[in-house]
């Protein structure tokens, strides 16, 4: 039903780029690019990957089926607009990264105490947002707070059935 549609979608579409997120419900990203390319080359349709996974063999899986870039999430709108201006012109867009203000005590608290963080980078891509950021991290925190533990007896069992 859905390969169907996006088929019939296909021949109707006026738009100058597709941001297309590799992990969607239904369809993942990498199918929906397939098929659009049966009826659109790059040229009439530039598509730019949008996801998580940054591993080469994803990037480079994602040129072969057709889309032009690949921008990571979180979202770097920066990187994402330098990245619609590459692939809408054919050039580069030579902007300075913006910078979080550590002006905010907020702020240069949590860089001293997260050491190896690149807690401005974090921040920049929230916005500046501090209680979205301890929200992110005590989430993270507590959904690996076993992760030692869950580590150690998972290498326990493997040396276990090596042996």
């Amino acid at each position: 039903m859905v390969r169907k549609q996006l088929k019939n979608e296909a021949n109707k579409i006026d738009f100058d780029l597709v941001l297309m997120d590799l992990q969607m419900p239904v369809m993942d990203g990498m199918t929906a690019t397939t098929l659009i390319r049966e009826k659109l080359n790059a040229e009439e349709l530039p598509i730019i990957a949008l996801s998580a996974d940054v591993m080469v063999e994803t990037v480079r899986k994602i040129k072969i089926i057709g889309m032009q870039d690949h921008v990571a999430k979180p979202i770097d709108f920066t990187l994402l607009l330098k990245a619609i201006i590459r692939v809408l012109t054919g050039q580069e867009w030579d902007v300075e990264h913006e910078t979080v203000a550590t002006d905010n005590p907020e702020i240069n608290e949590l860089m001293d105490q997260l050491e190896g963080f690149d807690v401005a980078d974090a921040l920049k891509r929230m916005s500046g947002n501090v209680k979205l950021y301890h929200k992110i991290l005590n989430s993270f925190a507590e959904s690996y707070s076993e992760f030692d533990k869950d580590m150690r007896s998972a290498i326990a069992r493997l040396e276990m059935n090596l042996s």
